[in-house]
């Protein structure tokens, strides 16, 4: 049996709503972004995927519009206070992981003193401290293309002058890999706790790239100041255009996400009414797109 905070604030004017550990653990989340289930608290909406409340959105970087904390601490001082891919890349910018929260709550109205900074709403991740017994927890995440359904405008298609399948026609290699855990518990029982947790992911996409490119006849023709700029372009490995002077260029690329987020923690009890708490949350990501057609 899982124990919940009552949703209801009987104490204050501040509106809102409280995301509890029992949802976190149970309630589908696809990528493992806690920011997803934002979208089930009164007030929230979604734009393109992201959240919006009370009609502002973090779609741009350092936008207002939207506040995150972590245990009532800025989170955004460091990663300029989004919740989405900086700069539209394909990082995430989660601020904590999902196994590392024990909830989310968010304020959208009638704020009170503690909070502020912001125009539209507040979430604020309380993160998981360890317990006199000892918790874990592993997981992997797998998917690739085959498990996938075809895009329904991609079908399967042959070149009419080679007889080749044409590059990008059929479903696009796909693979994306989750992975990671956590562990908790007691160093002095009653006294001194620690928490820590681990999530990786590694995605490949697979991209079709189609260009026009000068043919060796053509580039034979040019002048020698020329030629050397035009072999910086790759030679064609398909059919000749219209125009005798270019032909295609094909060729499949990866664009690859490899992320590593982490979290540890160490709780310290003083006394019944005193705590102190160390926390580090960390991230390193790397990404690799290729752009053009």
């Amino acid at each position: 049996m899982v124990a919940e905070a009552d949703l209801a604030q009987t104490a204050t004017s501040t509106s809102g709503g409280v995301v509890g550990s029992h949802m976190i653990e149970t309630l589908p989340i696809n990528g493992r972004a806690v920011t997803d289930l934002m979208a089930i608290i009164p007030g929230m909406v979604t734009r393109g995927g992201y959240p919006a409340i009370n009609g502002a959105s973090d779609l741009r970087i350092q936008q207002a519009g939207i506040k995150y904390v972590i245990d009532g601490g800025d989170a955004g001082t460091v990663d300029m206070d989004v919740g989405v891919p900086a700069y539209w890349s394909s990082a995430r910018i989660n601020k904590i992981g999902e196994d590392a929260v024990q909830e989310v709550n968010m304020v959208t109205d009638s704020y009170s003193a503690e909070y502020g900074g912001t125009t539209g709403g507040l979430i604020n991740f309380i993160s998981k401290s360890g317990t006199n017994e000892f918790h874990g927890s592993l997981f992997e995440f797998f998917r690739n293309e085959k498990l996938d359904a075809r895009n329904f405008f991609a079908t399967n298609q042959t070149d009419p002058i080679t007889g080749a399948e044409i590059l990008g026609s059929a479903r696009p290699a796909f693979r994306l890999n989750q992975f990671g855990g956590s562990i908790g518990g007691a160093i002095v029982r009653d006294k001194l706790f620690f928490f820590a947790n681990y999530e990786g992911v590694r995605q490949r996409t697979g991209v079709s790239q189609v260009a026009l490119v000068p043919t060796q006849a053509f580039r034979d023709s040019l002048s020698a100041d020329l030629q050397p700029v035009v072999a910086m372009l790759p030679l064609p490995n398909g059919e000749v255009s219209g125009d005798p002077r270019l032909a295609f260029f094909r060729r499949g690329v990866s664009n690859a996400l490899t992320e590593d987020s982490w979290t540890w923690k160490i709780d310290y009890q003083i006394s019944s009414n005193d705590r102190l708490t160390f926390r580090h949350t960390g991230e390193q990501s790397t990404t690799k797109a290729y752009f053009g057609q």
